[in-house]
């Protein structure tokens, strides 16, 4: 990584001189990974934000957890009668972020911290659109499909 002279922040060429930068290896995962391993390994330590003069890189802040790209999922009936629901889960480098979900076109909440949302989509060809707060976003087709008769 690219620091500035204090170490607090991500830099590049854009917006530091090369001979000002400290370089320093780290280690990063990428967001879903990062997650899990943070709870169970607090030695790990998060990149540091960008510099705010500085472009933003390429290094993506979220991921989905559940359900992956063109997943096909298959929601049982609960015991009442009524369709179950299915967790959708994301992580963010950033947990303190909001996240704006939206299913097919309409906002369906936000989250913070703990970034998972009960949704019960109906059966066929959906599209789950992320937006966090940076404007940084995420998009992923899935499936729900119903059992055969």
């Amino acid at each position: 990584m690219h620091l500035d002279e204090s170490g607090q922040y991500r830099v590049n060429s854009d917006c530091e001189d090369v001979s000002k930068m400290k370089h320093v290896s780290w280690f990063v995962l990428p967001p879903a990974i990062e997650w899990y391993y943070k709870s169970n390994n607090t030695s790990y330590k998060e990149l540091p934000p960008m510099r705010s003069d500085c472009e933003t890189q390429s290094l993506s802040a979220m991921e989905i957890i559940y359900p992956k790209q063109f997943s096909k999922i298959y929601v049982p009936v609960e015991l009442d009668g009524k369709m179950g629901k299915t967790v959708f889960q994301v992580a963010h480098r950033k947990a303190s972020k909001l996240i704006y979900w939206h299913l097919d076109g309409v906002f369906m909440g936000t989250t913070q911290n703990n970034h998972q949302l009960d949704l019960s989509p109906d059966e066929g060809i959906h599209v789950l659109t992320l937006v966090d707060e940076e404007g940084e976003s995420l998009i992923q087709k899935f499936e729900i499909v119903s059992q055969k008769k």
